[in-house]
């Protein structure tokens, strides 16, 4: 699976996040069965709620240790991909859908999404969190993203404060300086909300959560080009 939640510069593989998150893997499953799910991620099932998700299929684009997708089996959705660059994540996101009776209804796949994810088949609720800050490339992934998308989709995003851009900017700084093998990007939120609109969806929740905004859309329109 492909937790993408910071990106090489230029886009150069994933192998530096495949170390970096694999390195924390077990950490973020330790801090999940002792604290359960953050904030942001409970405001993205309260939106994916007010449309109740049973029966539909889940795709998780940068699912990490698979914890968003578990409580949305438990919510009675059918069966769920989840894709993730690092290879320890993947492997937590198995032994926790495993240890919660659910591994036969999920797919696991390592890998990044804008090379894997065109063989990848559609599916009623696509989930990215806190993943488009990780692309340089963000209208690739999200048209690729919303190709995918049937019924919802239900992001997090960086929310637009100068506190965060400063932020990102000094990181981005500090990487081009020091050679960091990825660094967060920042992209132009209003802008990518409103590509989402312009694709055929319509907002069904919208909040926040500390430095996140989170957001389901519900496909309105059917997508009128496909993606390539």
């Amino acid at each position: 699976m492909t937790c993408h939640c910071c990106a090489p510069p230029g886009g150069s593989g994933p192998s530096a996040l495949d170390v970096f998150f694999t390195r924390r893997s077990a950490r973020y499953l330790r801090r999940f069965r002792k604290r359960g799910l953050a904030r942001e991620q409970k405001l993205l099932l309260r939106g994916i709620g007010e449309i109740p998700p049973g029966g539909w299929s889940v795709l998780e684009i940068g699912c990490g240790i698979g914890a968003l997708v578990l409580h949305l089996l438990r919510a009675g959705a059918t069966t769920a991909t989840l894709i993730d660059a690092a290879a320890g994540m993947i492997r937590n996101a198995g032994l926790l859908l495993s240890d919660s009776g659910y591994a036969g209804r999920a797919d696991l796949i390592t890998g990044d999404f804008l090379e894997v994810g065109a063989g990848v088949a559609p599916a009623d609720i696509v989930v990215l969190d806190k993943v488009v800050c990780c692309y340089g490339d963000i209208d690739r992934l999200l048209d690729l993203s919303l190709s995918k998308t049937r019924q919802l989709c239900a992001l997090t995003w960086p929310r637009d404060l100068f506190s965060l851009r400063a932020a990102a900017a000094m990181l981005q700084l500090l990487a081009r300086l020091l050679g960091w093998k990825f660094h967060p990007f920042w992209h132009d939120w209003k802008s990518m909300r409103g590509s989402i609109l312009a694709a055929g969806f319509s907002p069904v929740y919208e909040g926040n959560a500390g430095v996140w905004s989170v957001g389901v859309f519900r496909r309105t329109h059917p997508p009128t080009l496909p993606v390539t």
